[in-house]
């Protein structure tokens, strides 16, 4: 284990494998979906109805899956 390359650092090493690992998925799962003007003005405009329905504030984000 000592010689585990981690951009994260303040870890024990035995920690950093596992935060490497975490982070190579989340950047594989965090792909934005590559949306129109128009597909997000919908989004935007969705956003605004469930305001309106709800009361609270929608935040809707597009993924590639």
């Amino acid at each position: 284990m000592a010689n585990v390359y981690s951009d994260v650092t303040d870890l024990p090493l035995n920690c950093k494998s596992a935060a490497e690992h975490t982070r190579r998925v989340l950047e594989r799962e965090d792909s934005l979906a590559e949306l129109s003007d128009s597909d997000r003005r919908k989004l935007t405009e969705w956003e605004k109805e469930l305001e309106r329905d709800t009361g609270c504030h929608v935040a809707l984000v597009a993924y590639r899956v």
